[in-house]
């Protein structure tokens, strides 16, 4: 009987190998079978001369009287002649050497498997599955997977994944169209970076963020919980938070948030994005004196100045000219009624006041200019820099 070696086939899935160690276990109690048959078909063999037991082939008679040509062992005993071992001893030998090639087979297949046919079911042990590089400067485990998780962890209350690298990497996670690295956790870190020498965490996308914040904590001043320095919480007002000293809600500084104006951009030079004087640009404006109890709109994208559509507010100086005898000017946001405020004031004829403010934008970066009844004057408002 030809016993199959087995397949080295790395890519071979759990299931496959399975199927094969049945067969061959099959084929092992086969030749179980075929060696006590052999073993129940020996005949004692004669004495030697030196009171040992030898044996030797001989020919079975053949039915008709004839020389048959089947072959058959005779005077074989456990008994050894020299330091040969008998022929009940090499069966049980080879019976037992096939099982275990057959067995190392198997099971150096699933060690050599690819990830995707690698060893699946529940281990135990501290800790329970360890990966170690061989060069020392390769990977330790590696999980890949095309619509799922390549590596995916989870406990009650230690790590779910722990990695740790002397130079490089502790932890590698990459995905081409969702997330590279994913944690949660009910009680404590979703993830716990640390770095000896160099940065902590890398986040790196040429496409989309690197970082999103999830989830909706309540604002830090309504949580009522203890904060630590370096915490930072994006809550349920969609409000970005960084805690500065540890305790209470007072630590806390926004960074961002709908209600903030973000952060101040001064442009490379003052820009000129309004001049209502005749002849003096920009000349893309409505010209003349701003009088008697109206409003004029004021862009302050106009004349290439730089600042975006979506900025909140601009820092600008705004500048009177040719005055009448008393009256103001306000900036404001444009689209809302005046507000009752002032940005400038003057009190004689023909006075060159200026003044610099912040005003609130509206939208495409749109403020507004007023002036009371009864006064009017020309103006100028130059752009210093921009919020966004």
């Amino acid at each position: 009987m030809t016993v199959p070696s087995p397949d080295h086939d790395p890519a071979a899935t759990t299931d496959d190998l399975l199927a094969r160690l049945a067969a061959q276990d099959a084929v092992i109690e086969a030749l179980a079978a075929r060696l006590a048959t052999l073993e129940s078909s020996v005949p004692p063999a004669a004495p030697s001369p030196s009171g040992g037991r030898s044996g030797h082939m001989g020919t079975d008679p053949h039915p008709d009287g004839g020389t048959g040509a089947q072959l058959v062992a005779v005077g074989v005993d456990e008994a050894t002649d020299g330091d040969r071992p008998g022929r009940r001893e090499l069966l049980r030998r080879a019976v037992g050497t096939t099982a275990g090639a057959l067995a190392a087979g198997a099971a150096l297949a699933l060690v050599d498997a690819d990830p995707a046919a690698a060893v699946t079911g529940t281990f135990t042990g501290d800790p329970a599955v360890t990966g170690t590089a061989s060069p020392s400067t390769g990977t330790g485990v590696f999980g890949t997977a095309a619509d799922g998780y390549g590596v995916y962890g989870q406990t009650t209350t230690g790590t779910g994944v722990f990695g740790a690298g002397s130079t490089g990497y502790g932890m590698y996670a990459t995905s081409g169209s969702s997330f590279g690295l994913k944690a949660a956790s009910g009680s404590s870190y979703g993830i716990a970076t640390y770095s000896g020498t160099w940065a902590a965490m890398l986040a790196y996308s040429n496409k989309y963020s690197q970082v999103i914040f999830g989830g909706n904590p309540a604002s830090p001043f309504t949580a009522g919980l203890v904060r630590y320095a370096g915490e930072m919480l994006f809550d349920t007002n969609q409000d970005l938070w960084m805690c500065v000293t540890t305790g209470g809600p007072a630590g806390f500084r926004k960074l961002a948030g709908p209600g903030t104006a973000g952060s101040l951009h001064l442009l490379p030079a003052p820009v000129r994005v309004y001049d209502s004087r005749a002849g003096n640009a920009p000349n893309n404006v409505t010209k003349g004196k701003l009088a008697n109890a109206t409003s004029r709109t004021i862009d302050c994208t106009n004349n290439a100045s730089g600042v975006p559509a979506a900025a909140t507010a601009a820092l600008v100086n705004v500048t009177v000219v040719n005055t009448s005898a008393a009256g103001f000017l306000a900036l404001y946001k444009a689209g809302i009624p005046y507000p009752g405020t002032s940005t400038i004031n003057w009190d004689h004829t023909n006075q060159v006041s200026a003044n610099t403010t912040v005003v609130a934008l509206a939208g495409a970066a749109q403020a507004a200019a007023y002036v009371p009844a009864n006064s009017s004057t020309d103006f100028l408002v130059d752009v210093i820099g921009y919020y966004q």
